[in-house]
Protein backbone atom coordinates (compact mmCIF):
# COMPACT_ATOMS: atom_id res chain seq x y z
CA UNK A 1 0.00 0.00 0.00
CA UNK A 2 2.83 2.46 0.46
CA UNK A 3 4.04 1.85 -2.37
CA UNK A 4 1.04 2.34 -4.21
CA UNK A 5 0.85 5.60 -2.10
CA UNK A 6 4.46 6.47 -3.45
CA UNK A 7 3.95 5.83 -7.00
CA UNK A 8 0.55 7.79 -6.73
CA UNK A 9 2.59 11.04 -5.51
CA UNK A 10 5.15 10.71 -7.93
CA UNK A 11 2.74 10.32 -10.90
CA UNK A 12 0.70 13.36 -9.21
CA UNK A 13 4.13 15.23 -9.08
CA UNK A 14 5.18 14.90 -12.60
CA UNK A 15 1.52 15.47 -14.24
CA UNK A 16 1.57 18.94 -11.75
CA UNK A 17 5.21 19.74 -13.23
CA UNK A 18 3.95 18.89 -16.56
CA UNK A 19 1.08 21.40 -16.43
CA UNK A 20 3.50 23.67 -14.91
CA UNK A 21 6.02 23.66 -17.71
CA UNK A 22 3.76 23.82 -20.44
CA UNK A 23 1.88 26.66 -19.10
CA UNK A 24 5.01 28.68 -18.95
CA UNK A 25 6.77 27.49 -21.83
CA UNK A 26 4.27 26.57 -24.62
CA UNK A 27 3.53 29.31 -26.83
CA UNK A 28 0.20 30.06 -28.23
CA UNK A 29 -0.58 32.90 -31.11
CA UNK A 30 -3.75 35.01 -30.94
CA UNK A 31 -4.80 36.82 -33.98
CA UNK A 32 -6.73 40.06 -33.81
CA UNK A 33 -8.11 42.78 -36.18
CA UNK A 34 -8.28 46.34 -35.43
CA UNK A 35 -10.56 48.36 -37.93
CA UNK A 36 -10.41 51.91 -38.26
CA UNK A 37 -12.00 53.85 -41.54
CA UNK A 38 -9.31 56.61 -40.80
CA UNK A 39 -6.43 54.26 -41.09
CA UNK A 40 -4.43 55.25 -44.36
CA UNK A 41 -4.65 53.00 -47.55
CA UNK A 42 -1.42 51.88 -47.67
CA UNK A 43 -1.36 50.39 -44.34
CA UNK A 44 -4.81 48.53 -44.79
CA UNK A 45 -3.42 44.82 -44.26
CA UNK A 46 -0.47 45.92 -42.12
CA UNK A 47 0.30 43.08 -39.68
CA UNK A 48 2.30 43.15 -36.50
CA UNK A 49 3.79 40.84 -34.19
CA UNK A 50 3.34 42.06 -30.95
CA UNK A 51 5.64 40.87 -27.93
CA UNK A 52 5.82 41.87 -24.31
CA UNK A 53 7.07 41.41 -20.81
CA UNK A 54 9.74 38.52 -21.72
CA UNK A 55 11.26 39.13 -18.35
CA UNK A 56 14.75 37.10 -19.29
CA UNK A 57 12.59 34.23 -20.14
CA UNK A 58 14.20 31.51 -22.92
CA UNK A 59 12.80 30.01 -25.03
CA UNK A 60 15.43 27.22 -26.14
CA UNK A 61 19.00 27.72 -26.74
CA UNK A 62 19.19 31.68 -28.37
CA UNK A 63 15.49 31.83 -28.59
CA UNK A 64 14.93 28.97 -31.01
CA UNK A 65 11.46 27.83 -30.52
CA UNK A 66 10.20 31.16 -29.77
CA UNK A 67 11.77 32.40 -33.07
CA UNK A 68 10.58 29.64 -35.58
CA UNK A 69 7.06 30.42 -34.35
CA UNK A 70 7.68 34.20 -35.86
CA UNK A 71 9.80 32.39 -38.72
CA UNK A 72 6.07 30.99 -39.89
CA UNK A 73 3.89 34.36 -38.97
CA UNK A 74 3.00 36.21 -42.41
CA UNK A 75 3.99 39.55 -40.61
CA UNK A 76 5.29 43.41 -41.38
CA UNK A 77 7.26 44.41 -37.81
CA UNK A 78 6.95 43.76 -34.28
CA UNK A 79 6.20 45.47 -31.43
CA UNK A 80 7.70 45.28 -27.68
CA UNK A 81 5.73 46.77 -25.01
CA UNK A 82 8.44 46.74 -22.53
CA UNK A 83 9.86 44.43 -19.93
CA UNK A 84 12.55 42.47 -21.67
CA UNK A 85 14.38 42.25 -18.48
CA UNK A 86 13.90 41.57 -15.00
CA UNK A 87 14.81 44.31 -12.46
CA UNK A 88 14.73 41.12 -10.09
CA UNK A 89 16.97 38.93 -12.17
CA UNK A 90 19.02 40.59 -14.63
CA UNK A 91 22.40 41.39 -12.83
CA UNK A 92 24.66 40.75 -15.21
CA UNK A 93 25.97 40.94 -19.01
CA UNK A 94 24.74 37.53 -19.15
CA UNK A 95 21.49 37.51 -17.67
CA UNK A 96 20.66 40.36 -20.58
CA UNK A 97 21.36 37.74 -23.13
CA UNK A 98 17.78 36.30 -23.29
CA UNK A 99 16.50 40.08 -24.00
CA UNK A 100 19.30 40.82 -26.28
CA UNK A 101 19.18 37.93 -28.57
CA UNK A 102 16.03 37.98 -29.16
CA UNK A 103 15.91 41.80 -30.33
CA UNK A 104 19.33 41.05 -32.55
CA UNK A 105 17.38 38.29 -34.00
CA UNK A 106 13.86 39.97 -34.41
CA UNK A 107 15.81 42.62 -36.45
CA UNK A 108 17.24 40.68 -38.58
CA UNK A 109 13.90 39.49 -39.73
CA UNK A 110 11.64 42.25 -39.50
CA UNK A 111 11.56 45.99 -38.69
CA UNK A 112 11.44 45.87 -35.01
CA UNK A 113 10.53 48.72 -32.62
CA UNK A 114 10.09 48.67 -28.77
CA UNK A 115 8.96 50.57 -25.80
CA UNK A 116 10.33 50.59 -21.96
CA UNK A 117 8.20 48.97 -19.49
CA UNK A 118 8.85 49.36 -15.38
CA UNK A 119 11.55 47.05 -15.30
CA UNK A 120 14.08 48.58 -17.92
CA UNK A 121 14.72 51.82 -15.48
CA UNK A 122 14.50 50.28 -12.21
CA UNK A 123 16.90 47.62 -13.29
CA UNK A 124 20.53 48.33 -11.53
CA UNK A 125 21.86 47.06 -15.04
CA UNK A 126 19.30 49.31 -16.63
CA UNK A 127 22.00 51.86 -18.37
CA UNK A 128 24.19 48.88 -19.65
CA UNK A 129 21.69 47.13 -21.12
CA UNK A 130 20.18 50.64 -22.93
CA UNK A 131 23.61 50.51 -24.38
CA UNK A 132 23.43 47.25 -25.90
CA UNK A 133 19.78 47.29 -26.51
CA UNK A 134 20.34 50.39 -28.62
CA UNK A 135 23.46 48.76 -30.44
CA UNK A 136 21.07 46.50 -32.54
CA UNK A 137 18.68 47.56 -35.18
CA UNK A 138 15.83 47.88 -32.64
CA UNK A 139 14.62 50.99 -32.33
CA UNK A 140 13.29 52.46 -28.75
CA UNK A 141 10.84 54.63 -29.68
CA UNK A 142 10.22 55.63 -25.55
CA UNK A 143 9.59 59.21 -25.33
CA UNK A 144 9.27 60.08 -29.53
CA UNK A 145 7.63 59.53 -32.17
CA UNK A 146 8.75 57.25 -35.33
CA UNK A 147 7.27 57.75 -38.92
CA UNK A 148 6.89 55.36 -41.43
CA UNK A 149 5.96 55.93 -44.91
CA UNK A 150 4.11 53.87 -47.94
CA UNK A 151 4.06 55.68 -51.01
CA UNK A 152 2.37 59.16 -49.87
CA UNK A 153 0.83 57.30 -46.94
CA UNK A 154 2.44 57.47 -43.40
CA UNK A 155 1.29 56.53 -39.79
CA UNK A 156 3.04 57.56 -36.68
CA UNK A 157 3.89 54.99 -34.17
CA UNK A 158 4.52 56.85 -30.50
CA UNK A 159 6.34 54.83 -27.52
CA UNK A 160 4.35 56.37 -23.99
CA UNK A 161 7.71 56.83 -21.61
CA UNK A 162 6.52 54.61 -18.22
CA UNK A 163 5.94 56.02 -14.60
CA UNK A 164 9.02 54.03 -14.07
CA UNK A 165 10.81 56.47 -16.21
CA UNK A 166 9.09 59.27 -15.75
CA UNK A 167 8.55 59.24 -11.65
CA UNK A 168 5.72 60.98 -12.27
CA UNK A 169 1.92 60.56 -10.44
CA UNK A 170 -0.73 59.67 -12.85
CA UNK A 171 -2.17 62.82 -13.33
CA UNK A 172 1.11 64.49 -14.39
CA UNK A 173 2.00 61.27 -16.19
CA UNK A 174 -1.37 61.30 -18.21
CA UNK A 175 -0.44 65.03 -19.40
CA UNK A 176 3.04 64.21 -20.14
CA UNK A 177 1.25 61.27 -22.87
CA UNK A 178 -0.67 63.93 -24.26
CA UNK A 179 1.77 66.19 -24.43
CA UNK A 180 3.86 63.17 -26.57
CA UNK A 181 0.55 62.36 -28.99
CA UNK A 182 -0.78 65.83 -29.08
CA UNK A 183 1.79 67.18 -32.11
CA UNK A 184 0.70 64.27 -34.34
CA UNK A 185 -3.02 64.69 -33.87
CA UNK A 186 -3.84 64.89 -37.91
CA UNK A 187 -1.47 61.50 -38.26
CA UNK A 188 -2.78 58.37 -37.63
CA UNK A 189 -1.21 56.87 -34.46
CA UNK A 190 -0.11 53.88 -32.99
CA UNK A 191 1.41 54.03 -29.21
CA UNK A 192 3.16 51.68 -27.60
CA UNK A 193 2.36 52.00 -23.65
CA UNK A 194 3.26 49.21 -21.27
CA UNK A 195 0.55 49.73 -18.90
CA UNK A 196 -3.07 49.40 -19.59
CA UNK A 197 -5.12 50.03 -16.33
CA UNK A 198 -4.98 53.85 -17.77
CA UNK A 199 -7.02 52.77 -20.88
CA UNK A 200 -9.39 55.57 -19.59
CA UNK A 201 -6.55 58.04 -20.15
CA UNK A 202 -6.19 56.78 -23.67
CA UNK A 203 -9.84 57.20 -24.48
CA UNK A 204 -9.67 60.66 -22.83
CA UNK A 205 -6.39 61.43 -25.53
CA UNK A 206 -8.18 60.21 -28.16
CA UNK A 207 -5.95 57.13 -29.32
CA UNK A 208 -7.14 54.59 -32.29
CA UNK A 209 -4.65 51.83 -31.08
CA UNK A 210 -2.94 51.06 -27.50
CA UNK A 211 -0.66 48.69 -27.21
CA UNK A 212 0.05 47.48 -23.93
CA UNK A 213 1.15 44.60 -21.58
CA UNK A 214 2.62 44.91 -17.98
CA UNK A 215 -0.44 42.35 -15.94
CA UNK A 216 0.61 39.36 -17.97
CA UNK A 217 -2.71 38.19 -18.74
CA UNK A 218 -3.99 38.46 -14.77
CA UNK A 219 -1.12 35.36 -14.23
CA UNK A 220 -3.41 32.62 -12.86
CA UNK A 221 -6.73 32.27 -15.18
CA UNK A 222 -9.24 30.28 -13.71
CA UNK A 223 -12.32 28.72 -15.47
CA UNK A 224 -15.32 31.52 -15.03
CA UNK A 225 -12.96 33.63 -12.59
CA UNK A 226 -10.48 34.75 -15.16
CA UNK A 227 -7.44 36.67 -14.28
CA UNK A 228 -6.75 36.30 -10.43
CA UNK A 229 -4.22 39.33 -9.90
CA UNK A 230 -2.70 41.91 -11.76
CA UNK A 231 -0.33 44.78 -10.92
CA UNK A 232 -1.96 48.14 -9.64
CA UNK A 233 -5.41 46.10 -10.65
CA UNK A 234 -5.53 44.51 -7.66
CA UNK A 235 -8.15 40.85 -7.62
CA UNK A 236 -10.32 39.82 -10.10
CA UNK A 237 -8.42 42.95 -12.73
CA UNK A 238 -10.11 43.78 -15.91
CA UNK A 239 -7.71 44.69 -18.13
CA UNK A 240 -5.40 41.90 -18.35
CA UNK A 241 -5.29 40.72 -21.85
CA UNK A 242 -7.26 41.00 -25.09
CA UNK A 243 -8.61 43.49 -27.16
CA UNK A 244 -10.49 46.09 -25.26
CA UNK A 245 -12.53 49.04 -26.77
CA UNK A 246 -14.45 52.03 -26.08
CA UNK A 247 -15.92 55.06 -28.45
CA UNK A 248 -12.97 54.69 -31.36
CA UNK A 249 -9.91 53.69 -28.78
CA UNK A 250 -9.01 49.75 -29.04
CA UNK A 251 -6.79 48.81 -26.58
CA UNK A 252 -4.69 45.47 -27.03
CA UNK A 253 -3.16 43.65 -24.00
CA UNK A 254 -0.46 41.37 -24.64
CA UNK A 255 -0.31 38.47 -21.83
CA UNK A 256 3.87 38.49 -22.10
CA UNK A 257 5.93 35.69 -22.49
CA UNK A 258 7.47 35.46 -19.04
CA UNK A 259 7.21 36.14 -14.89
CA UNK A 260 8.14 38.32 -12.77
CA UNK A 261 8.00 38.35 -9.06
CA UNK A 262 5.21 35.37 -9.20
CA UNK A 263 7.76 32.50 -10.86
CA UNK A 264 4.84 30.70 -12.46
CA UNK A 265 1.57 31.12 -14.78
CA UNK A 266 -1.23 28.90 -14.78
CA UNK A 267 -4.27 28.52 -17.32
CA UNK A 268 -2.61 31.44 -19.21
CA UNK A 269 0.37 30.42 -21.73
CA UNK A 270 2.67 32.80 -23.36
CA UNK A 271 1.06 35.01 -26.17
CA UNK A 272 2.31 36.02 -29.48
CA UNK A 273 -0.21 38.29 -30.95
CA UNK A 274 -0.74 38.39 -34.45
CA UNK A 275 -2.42 41.81 -35.26
CA UNK A 276 -4.04 42.87 -38.73
CA UNK A 277 -4.96 46.53 -39.46
CA UNK A 278 -7.60 46.89 -41.43
CA UNK A 279 -9.25 50.30 -43.02
CA UNK A 280 -12.62 49.44 -42.19
CA UNK A 281 -15.76 50.91 -40.28
CA UNK A 282 -15.46 50.08 -36.72
CA UNK A 283 -18.17 47.35 -35.96
CA UNK A 284 -21.01 48.30 -33.62
CA UNK A 285 -19.60 46.28 -30.97
CA UNK A 286 -16.51 48.15 -31.16
CA UNK A 287 -17.91 51.29 -30.16
CA UNK A 288 -19.95 50.00 -26.97
CA UNK A 289 -19.17 51.73 -23.85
Amino acid sequence: MRLLTKLGAAATLAAAAHVVRDGNQRLVTISYTLRNPSLPAAFDGLRILHLSDLHAATFGKNQRRLLEVIDHLDADMVFITGDLIDRRRTVSDRSMQPALTLLKELSKRLPTVRVDGNHEPSSGMSARFQALADATAVQNVTGRALTVKKGDDRLVILGVPDMATTNLNETAWEARMRELCAPYKDEFRLVLSHRPQFFDAYVRAGLPFVFCGHAHGGQFRLPLLGALYAPEQGILPKLTQGLHRRGNTQMLINRGLGNSGFPIRFGNHPEIGVITLRREPILKEEKKK
